[in-house]
């Protein structure tokens, strides 16, 4: 995956000797500056529909038979079905014109049902998990709101939730009379319950996500989301970003410029804002490009 080729680079402000190479080094370079290691793009199935980060690599393959489409299609699965959760994403036909993503509503050893299947998939090519984003939090006290660290996103593919006290002060403010206190009282540890993203209210550019009440009609107290964020195409301050690190790399090399010398009895130092910032290839100015599209940690 490339952010930029060297048909497009000059246009973007590359050198004319800055190698396609040296634009795939430097696009690694921004998605460690980003804190995105999937990075910024989607895939897309035939009709332009996100799918999976094209950055990510597969955690888990998982051989399946033909898959007829339809709603709650069960299926069998051969493989590492020990690491899957209810409402984790498995990816059928990746790369070609039929990949969706499969949403898992229901678990019991190899068997599971799928939400939706789109298209007919005949089971030569596995189903792949690890290829969506995937974030869990804890809702405040009160809101049924969390919010995503990446942004825009693209599309939900999956939520659960499960319910439980937040805070150990939150036990006494709890109605007795709901279907959630008399869980609380005679259930067991809380299960996390599949839900439609459909039915959230999401802001795709703030990464702001209403989630809906569960089947106690209660607010969940933990809330775990599959979803793709980014573009099917790498913004320009991306690309220019990525043209100004590969020029560094043309001029500099892979290694830190050397920050103090003394010539002829005169000591000079590089600036701080220069190009040693971030390991020697990102100056002040891509920095400004980049901060847009880092991660927020604390959203």
């Amino acid at each position: 995956m490339s952010y930029v080729t060297t048909t497009e680079a000059q246009d973007f402000g590359a050198e004319p000797d800055v190698t396609q190479s040296q634009l795939d080094q430097a696009g690694r370079m921004v998605d460690a500056y980003l804190k995105r290691p999937e990075g910024l793009i989607y895939e897309v199935d035939g009709t332009g529909n996100p799918v999976c980060m094209a950055g990510l690599s597969p955690s888990g393959s998982f051989t399946v038979g033909a898959l007829s489409p339809g709603l709650n299609v069960a299926a069998t699965l051969a493989g590492p079905v020990q690491l899957l959760q209810v409402g984790d994403v498995l990816i059928a036909d990746r790369g070609t014109t039929t990949a969706e993503a499969l949403v898992i509503v229901s678990l019991s050893g190899a068997n599971v049902t799928f939400r939706r299947v789109r298209y007919a998939h005949d089971g030569t090519q596995p189903l792949l998990s690890g290829l969506a984003l995937s974030e869990q939090k804890t809702t405040p006290n009160d809101r049924a709101i969390i919010r995503l660290s990446r942004i825009p996103v693209a599309v939900p593919l999956s939520g659960v939730g499960r319910y439980g006290y937040r805070h150990r002060g939150d036990i006494p403010q709890t109605d007795p009379n709901t279907l959630f206190a008399l869980s609380v009282t005679f259930g067991g540890p809380p299960r996390w319950e599949v839900f439609d993203p459909i039915n959230a209210a999401i802001d795709p550019r703030t990464g702001q996500v209403w989630v809906p009440a569960g089947l106690l009609m209660a607010y969940y107290a933990e809330v775990r989301l599959h979803y793709l964020a980014g573009w099917s195409t790498a913004p320009d301050a991306i690309k220019s970003a990525v043209c100004r690190i590969a020029n560094n790399i043309s001029q500099y090399g892979y290694g830190v410029p050397m920050q103090a010398e003394r010539v002829d009895g005169i000591s000079y130092t590089r600036a701080n804002g220069g190009k040693l910032a971030n390991g020697g290839m990102i100056d002040a100015a891509t920095e400004e490009l980049l901060q847009p599209y880092r991660v927020r940690p604390l959203a």
